[in-house]
């Protein structure tokens, strides 16, 4: 089981982005707008929880549709970002046609973020620490998905925590080393994350290779389903 060298990662972060850092900043854009939108929905949600109050029937369905609506929107949005810069990651061109993966893919997007959500709301109940720990267990789920689309959420879960044994705490200092960039878009009035979006998801996209080569094993029975 080989090393997760963080500097390494980086440093190949940043080479595989030269000549793309437009692109990225074009889809870190639409990751922006599409997410607005999804705020200006939640509005109108509430608008129309306002209009039916008096009707608890009423209240349940639109509460269930509104769920797998915000669950489905919200992953597509992330499933397109990711799919973007895993093929970057891959050596392919950065193009945001590929933007277009997680809507195309909604059951995929709801079956994996809700099972993310869920799991990870359960886990928080017993405090924070298993939260987190858990939630760096699951980390790769969303990249299992993408590349693995008919994959059930709880599949993708169990697999992403397979990949991830042993190196958890590795990902949590890898996380952590972004904490400064984070700190220094701050200050930019937050326009600095255009680019610094484009690095952590380049080289989270490359640590999800990392990890899925040195468990190649576990993937073997997928790749034969996709190839059938």
């Amino acid at each position: 089981m080989s090393l997760i060298n963080i500097n390494s990662i980086k440093n190949q972060s940043l080479n595989t982005l030269k000549n793309n850092w437009g692109t990225g900043v074009l889809i870190n854009i639409c990751f922006f707008l599409i997410s607005l939108l999804l705020e200006v929905l939640d509005y109108l949600e509430e608008l129309v929880f306002y209009r039916v109050e008096d009707s608890i029937i009423l209240i349940l369905i639109f509460l269930i549709i509104f769920i797998i609506m915000n669950i489905s929107l919200a992953y597509a949005n992330v499933l397109s970002s990711f799919k973007c810069f895993l093929e970057l990651a891959k050596g392919e061109k950065l193009e945001v046609k590929h933007y277009s993966f997680g809507f195309n893919n909604m059951f995929t997007a709801f079956r994996v973020g809700g099972a993310f959500c869920i799991f990870i709301f359960l886990w928080s109940l017993l405090f924070f620490i298993p939260g987190i720990i858990k939630s760096i267990s699951y980390s790769m789920a969303l990249f299992i998905a993408i590349e693995y689309p008919e994959i059930s959420g709880r599949e993708a879960l169990k697999l992403s925590m397979k990949i991830t044994d042993g190196y958890k705490w590795d990902i949590f200092l890898f996380s952590l080393s972004f904490i400064g960039w984070a700190i220094l878009c701050i200050f930019t009035l937050g326009i600095g994350f255009l680019w610094f979006t484009s690095y952590v998801d380049t080289a989270y996209s490359i640590l999800y290779l990392k990890l899925k080569e040195n468990r190649i094993e576990l993937f073997s029975e997928l790749e034969r389903e996709v190839y059938l």
